[in-house]
């Protein structure tokens, strides 16, 4: 069945005066299935699209997966502000973009951790950009 995940929803649900922000609404089909709040996102769904293009489930191009990139501090993919540990665009501080690794035994941990969740191939951000 069909899936669709919208991250991120403002929604009116014509009960409450209130916009409820931050949810999570999943459609299966033609059909709203859930609705959450502040559920954290699945990072399984590059891999998913992957995966069914290779079982010829959808149609499409091969699709390498990379994951998270991996990226010392400081680096392309570290986008903390140095004041506060999530960032300006929100999307480090949890790991969805990339995880922020140094030295060899972190950078060998986290790509072992990005293969074993179907990972093509690793992103390695070694500079500032």
């Amino acid at each position: 069945m069909h899936r669709t995940t919208f991250v991120n929803a403002r929604i009116f649900d014509g009960v409450q005066s209130d916009y409820l922000d931050d949810s999570v609404v999943i459609v299966e089909a033609d059909r709203i299935v859930s609705v959450e709040r502040n559920r954290s996102p699945s990072t399984g769904g590059e891999a998913g699209i992957a995966r069914a293009v290779e079982d010829r489930l959808i149609r499409g191009p091969r699709v390498f997966f990379a994951g998270r990139a991996l990226s010392m501090t400081g680096g392309h993919g570290d986008f903390r502000d140095p004041f506060n540990e999530v960032g300006a665009c929100g999307c480090s501080g949890s790991g969805r973009v990339a995880w922020v690794v140094d030295g060899e035994d972190a950078v060998r941990a986290a790509a072992r951790e990005e293969l074993r969740r179907g990972a093509h191939c690793i992103k390695i951000m070694l500079s500032g950009g």
